[in-house]
């Protein structure tokens, strides 16, 4: 069966066919070289994600993903209603739905692996890699479309702690990225399965729906708006459609139920995070600091200026002098970066592509840094393919080019490894305390406090979470207290029953963090630590087991 050349024009496939053709050869970025063919570039570009992420397939259920997977058994019991259980959430037990900040088109996916493969982490992950794979091949044929260098584009993005670690998690990120990559991809060629695609990202994460804007900039700079704009209804459909299942199912809506509690929202402990995640994770930070000093030599005086108020600001806050240096370069690099930005954009003369790119940055930047009430390096993922395109656009007047993007490439992928392994034995630890549990306390009452991966596992065994409010306890209970993952207050009555068994400690010759309060590292919660990551020689997590008297 083959598709007709009128389906292929309609939905974008034509065009794809024709950039995998073996003797098809172009010149990007005004250059008269020819790089090698696209098929070959693709394939090493997939390969090497595959190479880099498989090692961590048995990662542990982490962050978030607990509530992605419980969704995700609800949906299996009442397909229709996905938020209809039980969960121990902030202290106490939560409806579903009452905590649900987006909707469960990732646990349909995940309720489907689960119904075939059974509650396998491996084949979780398996499945989850797929979705890095399908983002590196819309960042390449984005970058392409943009005539940006795809090859370095996509490095950067593979390269890019912010992708790499994130890429090992059974979360909502990198599938709203996949998805928004492509959709502005196919949107941008005026093709309607990018709509549809743009529709899925919402559905994935309402914060897809900027996309929207994003795509009216590119379809205003190239006079196109006009005919195009029935089509921006595509994705608002299925925002209704999602909102009418929610009035009907839960007698509310579920963005206007989540956009009614949050607001503008200020403060250091959400700015500064924002910057120190821009300037720490997405590439790597003196490269950073290296094309600012060569592209304007003026920059090496504000790198020095805000070098400086920076280091004084946490020092005078009694951070340590590597936490103080982390958090200048961090913000700094951030800075420099929106600064080079602004000015290739006035040195282009506002060229369509870059203000495309600029345009794209701005508004998620702007809501990351108004609206959003916390933030996390995953939650800012749809900045980080304009930042990676306009590097990339911006290093082509560097004489040392090559040099330049072989460094940051090969410096990411070594730093993102050291964070992605530090994350996977954090991971690892609350599987494996709750397997230690198991085995050594069998037959009694055990009750832990603590969410995230660490509460997934340990109710997977049958043990039950602290509530807050709860003043008995049946005696010789043994409550579960680990260090980090948000523990539950412990009521003072049953405190003053406890009495201390054993502590038993994870330690890891990796000095990387990514989440640890003690150093200021915060990767997956700006509420964690104001730096996306940083160095401890202390344990990677510690676990104080009671038993109540």
């Amino acid at each position: 069966m083959t598709i007709s050349s009128k389906t292929e024009q309609m939905f974008g496939f034509g065009k794809i066919k024709n950039m995998f053709r073996l003797k098809q050869f172009e010149k990007t970025e005004n250059r008269t070289n020819v790089r090698p063919n696209k098929c070959s570039e693709i394939a090493f570009l997939c390969v090497v994600t595959i190479i880099l992420l498989v090692p961590f397939y048995n990662k542990a259920i982490s962050s978030d993903a607990i509530f992605y997977i419980y969704t995700a058994r609800q949906i299996l019991k009442e397909p229709l209603k996905p938020f209809d259980f039980q969960i121990n959430c902030a202290e106490k037990n939560y409806f579903g739905w009452d905590v649900a900040n987006n909707p469960p088109l990732v646990s349909y996916l995940i309720a489907g692996i689960i119904k075939i493969f059974g509650e396998n982490e491996k084949i979780l992950h398996l499945v989850f890699l797929g979705f890095a794979v399908f983002t590196i091949m819309g960042m390449y044929f984005l970058s392409d479309e943009l005539k940006i260098n795809p090859f370095f584009s996509t490095l950067l993005l593979i390269a890019s702690p912010a992708f790499f670690v994130n890429a090992t998690d059974i979360m909502l990120d990198i599938p709203m990225l996949a998805f928004s990559l492509w959709g502005i991809y196919f949107v941008i060629n005026e093709k309607f399965i990018g709509w549809i695609l743009l529709g899925l990202a919402v559905l994935i994460k309402f914060v897809a729906i900027i996309n929207l804007p994003v795509v009216f900039a590119w379809f205003l700079l190239n006079k196109k708006l006009k005919k195009n704009l029935i089509f921006f209804l595509i994705p608002i459909l299925f925002l209704i459609a999602w909102s009418t299942h929610n009035k009907l199912v839960y007698d509310e809506i579920q963005i206007l139920k989540k956009s009614l509690s949050v607001g503008l929202f200020f403060g250091p402990v959400k700015e500064i995070p924002l910057l120190t995640y821009l300037g720490g994770a997405f590439i790597f930070p003196l490269s950073i600091l290296w094309i600012s000093f060569k592209y304007n030599k003026v920059y090496i005086w504000f790198f020095i200026i805000l070098f400086s108020v920076a280091n004084l600001f946490f020092n005078l806050l009694g951070n340590s002098n590597l936490k103080n240096l982390f958090f200048g370069v961090f913000i700094s690099s951030s800075v420099m970066l929106i600064f080079i930005f602004a000015e290739h954009l006035r040195k282009t003369n506002f060229q369509n592509e870059t203000f495309f790119l600029v345009m794209w940055f701005f508004l998620y930047f702007l809501f990351f840094a108004s609206v959003s009430a916390i933030i996390a390096v995953r939650y800012l993922l749809p900045l980080l393919p304009p930042v990676i395109m306009l590097l990339v656009k911006i290093s082509q007047d560097l004489s040392t080019r090559k040099v330049f993007l072989t460094i940051t490439i090969t410096a990411g992928i070594i730093l993102s490894l050291f964070l992605t392994h530090s994350d996977y034995m954090l991971a690892g630890s609350y599987r494996d305390i709750a397997e230690y549990i198991k085995n050594n306390y069998a037959g009694q009452n055990v009750y832990f406090t603590g969410h995230l991966g660490f509460q997934y596992y340990m109710e997977k065994n049958g043990f039950l979470a602290v509530d807050s409010n709860d003043k008995i306890y049946p005696k010789n209970s043994i409550l579960v207290n680990p260090i980090f993952p948000v523990t539950q207050k412990i009521h003072k009555d049953v405190f003053k029953k406890l009495k201390f068994i054993e502590e038993k400690y994870v330690f890891t010759k990796n000095p990387f963090r990514t989440m640890n309060p003690w150093v200021n590292a915060g990767f997956h919660l700006n509420m964690y630590g104001l730096l996306p990551y940083s160095f401890s020689s202390d344990p990677l997590e510690a676990f104080i087991i009671y038993k109540v008297k």
